[in-house]
């Protein structure tokens, strides 16, 4: 991963903190009109749906991402103990990508999209290696 995209992931989770509850609303129904069968996994709480920006918040430390791998693959095995299948991951990130283009609007660029692209695939492909280990 890229330190460019690592710094344009840390500023754009800088803005979603701001606009939080607008955009975990926003990703959970991204997530559910494409899973519908989702919406049985994640429970309807507030407390559940912050979980969703507090773990973003957690990249805005991307620059210790190595450090972060043994916490990402433990989130991997706990997705999949809920029920998580690795075929949600692709509709997971399209979600998460339509959310963040939605909530920052023209605050993201082509750019930063980019970067979110590649940090969200080197975070899948992590979470799957958690999976792997069950």
């Amino acid at each position: 991963m890229q330190d460019s995209s690592r710094m344009l992931v840390a500023q754009s989770i800088q803005q979603i903190n701001q606009q939080s509850e607008r955009f975990q609303q926003s990703f959970y129904q991204h997530l559910y009109q494409q899973v519908p069968a989702a919406r049985a996994l994640f429970p309807n709480t507030t407390a559940e749906k912050t979980k969703l920006v507090s773990m973003l918040s957690t990249f805005s430390r991307l620059s210790n991402f190595d450090k972060l791998k043994p916490a990402i693959i433990a989130l991997g095995k706990r997705h999949l103990a809920y029920g998580v299948s690795t075929d949600m991951y692709p509709p997971f990130k399209q979600a998460l990508l339509a959310t963040i283009q939605e909530t920052l609007q023209e605050e993201v660029d082509s750019a930063s999209l980019s970067a979110w692209n590649e940090v969200l695939d080197e975070l899948i492909d992590i979470m799957q290696k958690g999976d792997a280990h069950e």
